[in-house]
């Protein structure tokens, strides 16, 4: 029985990521007119299959922000910010696999936390913009 409350409440709490994921703002809530339930289990699919590449995309990006000098900052930031990516797009995927690609685009766990919804489009290098906000 005690097993059976866990499972219900962990369903729940997975069935809730994407309420709260459209809850983030109401611009959001526009339906995806592209999107078909076998776009939705490729996006699992790939986020699954290539979550790993958040580990050195991440890593070239904060080595890259703070400068080449700096990378005893940039490895650990990136290396720590890129596992954090890749357990959410492992999850994110999982869930789209699990709800059959049910999910539009902007009704994800990917926009629930702010990071694009297909790993490739993950920035490797920061932009100038965000390279003169860190100026040592």
């Amino acid at each position: 029985m005690k097993k059976l409350i866990h499972l219900a409440i962990l369903t729940a709490l997975v069935a809730a990521l994407p309420l709260a994921a459209a809850d983030r703002d109401f611009d959001s809530m526009v339906p995806d007119p592209d999107h078909t339930f076998g776009k939705g289990l490729l996006r699992g699919l790939a986020n699954i299959s290539c979550a790993i590449i958040e580990l050195p995309a991440r890593t070239t990006y904060y080595s890259c922000l703070y400068s080449w000098n700096y990378i005893p900052y940039g490895l650990p930031m990136g290396l720590l910010d890129g596992s954090n990516y890749t357990v959410i797009r492992i999850v994110g995927g999982v869930s789209d696999l699990l709800f059959l690609g049910s999910n539009a685009r902007n009704h994800t766990l990917y926009t629930l936390f702010e990071i694009p919804t297909m790993p490739w489009d993950s920035p490797w290098l920061p932009t100038e913009e965000e390279r003169k906000e860190i100026e040592w």
